[in-house]
């Protein structure tokens, strides 16, 4: 019990930062439709979570990870979005594919154990989040007719292009946060802020002598 506790609070711990920083990459190019259930920006903060939540979940056991991608699913469909309908949550369930995909692929083939992640990684994750939401769009259009709408430009810029750049971002912001965890650049800012305040000198102190006040020292 005190070891899958353990696993539990190391995932969400390592997670933190990885959401956090899908949302800042969010914020800059959405500001706040990110936070708006209605908006297709909203998947900033939905995938950030499903997202870092299930990769640091594949690193710590990887057969909870289809559990913890249908949690994530159910509690978006139900609690979230109220996306009851059979056509949405038909696309629901082909983006979380779409994102399981992704971040699976880029576990196997390029997350290497016992090595940090490299500079270019976080590219890498960006560029898998677009071709599988490239997949999922054609699956998902595909009983109406997909392949002959593609010709049309209208269609492409208004309904491909964005969504492959949702995911681009989305996964820029999950790989940066996973390079930082990794790096653990924080620990080491926080473990420079500590040593600085510690070696800071002490500062006099009044102390009172009879009626009068002079500056002491311990």
């Amino acid at each position: 019990m005190f070891t899958k506790a353990r696993c539990v609070a190391d995932v969400v711990n390592w997670s933190v930062v990885t959401v956090l920083c899908c949302l800042v990459v969010g914020f800059i190019f959405c500001r706040w439709r990110i936070f708006d259930p209605r908006d297709p920006a909203f998947q900033f903060v939905t995938f950030s979570v499903l997202g870092s939540m299930f990769f640091f979940t594949l690193r710590v056991n990887a057969r909870n990870s289809l559990a913890v991608l249908l949690v994530f699913f159910m509690i978006h469909s139900g609690l979230v979005t109220h996306a009851l309908q059979h056509s949405t949550l038909l696309r629901d369930f082909l983006f979380f594919a779409a994102v399981a995909g992704a971040v699976s692929l880029f576990f196997v083939v390029f997350d290497r154990p016992g090595e940090l992640s490299r500079p270019i990684d976080p590219l890498v994750l960006a560029t898998l989040f677009a071709l599988t939401y490239f997949v999922a769009t054609v699956i998902l259009h595909a009983e109406e007719g997909f392949l002959s709408k593609v010709i049309v430009f209208n269609y492409v810029t208004d309904m491909i292009l964005p969504l492959m750049t949702y995911g681009f971002l989305t996964g820029f912001g999950i790989g940066i946060g996973i390079f930082i965890t990794d790096r653990q650049y924080l620990e080491r800012v926080r473990d420079r802020i500590f040593t600085t305040f510690r070696e800071l000198p002490e500062e006099p102190r009044l102390a009172p002598i009879g009626q009068k006040w002079c500056v002491s020292r311990k």
